[in-house]
């Protein structure tokens, strides 16, 4: 396979809210609720290393059961949560016939979206994330379900509706990592268009992390995933749609070309959501 076609296959780990809200900026009017609950899963036989080099390993297979929410506290802020609660990591023999496995829960993300400002449709909003350390990241394990360190995102968001029930959307902001991690630049970008009275959307969208290389060099993190001085520019399709009681369904799929140090396969998700707006006075 050419270094092309691989470059077009890499998989990101989209860790948190960036690839299940629905554009940034917006918060939930009060009462208002979206959730989802989706399995993540990737099945890889390449690796690229530290300097985007590619190369074969045992096949690797990663799944994901996770959980999303997004609460309107008030009308300009809202609360967030995502928790992987089953996650699992398995690797084919690389000598001999033993196959490494483990699984576990993930890492918990809090946080929340406060608007700055909102003009003839078009929002400004920052919010904060933290981390939990909730997985498994044993020192002594080459496979863990989190990164067992303790981080904060700061972002800054923005959301702009354009005629024909078209959105675009984006955010940048910064990871403060510890325990010996790079922090992270953190960028992503989405336009999106809603059907049939907002009940289909389908959205093209775009995640970024770039390693700011300033964490210890004897801290690697885990093996496949969770490893330090992770990077990546993805982009993917994502489609969802909303029956009139609010459940709906949805599934994407992501990929990206530029990475490093992570795993090279198409990842894919799917799932069931909610969405709750509340009744306007």
């Amino acid at each position: 396979m050419n270094r092309t076609r691989i470059l077009i296959k890499l998989t990101i780990l989209l860790l948190f809210y960036s690839s299940t809200s629905f554009g940034g900026g917006w918060t939930r009017p009060k009462g208002g609720v979206f959730a989802k609950v989706d399995i993540y899963s990737i099945s890889a036989k390449s690796l690229f290393d530290d300097d985007g080099n590619t190369f074969e390993i045992p096949k690797f297979d990663f799944l994901s059961s996770n959980f999303y929410c997004e609460v309107g506290i008030t009308d300009r802020l809202t609360g967030i949560a995502y928790f992987p609660f089953y996650v699992s990591s398995k690797s084919a023999p690389f000598t001999g016939n033993e196959e490494l496995n483990i699984s576990n829960t993930g890492d918990l993300d809090i946080g929340a979206r406060y608007q700055l400002l909102s003009n003839n449709g078009f929002v400004l909003s920052t919010s904060l994330t933290l981390g939990l350390p909730t997985g498994s990241a044993d020192e002594n394990e080459l496979l863990w379900t989190g990164d067992g360190e303790f981080n904060q995102i700061i972002k800054l968001e923005a959301g702009l509706p354009i005629p024909g029930n078209i959105y675009a959307a984006g955010g940048l902001g910064y990871n403060f990592r510890s325990q010996g991690f790079s922090d992270e630049f953190v960028f992503d970008i989405e336009i999106g268009i809603g059907f049939f009275e907002n009940r289909l959307f389908a959205t093209l969208k775009s995640n970024s992390r770039i390693p700011m290389e300033n964490g210890d060099e004897d801290v690697t993190g885990g093996y496949g995933m969770f490893s330090n001085n992770t990077g990546y520019i993805s982009f993917g399709p994502e489609v969802s749609y909303f029956f009139k009681n609010g459940l709906g369904i949805s599934a994407n799929t992501f990929g990206a070309f530029y990475g490093r140090n992570l795993l090279a396969a198409p990842s894919y998700s799917a799932g069931i959501v909610y969405r709750f707006d509340p009744p306007k006075n």
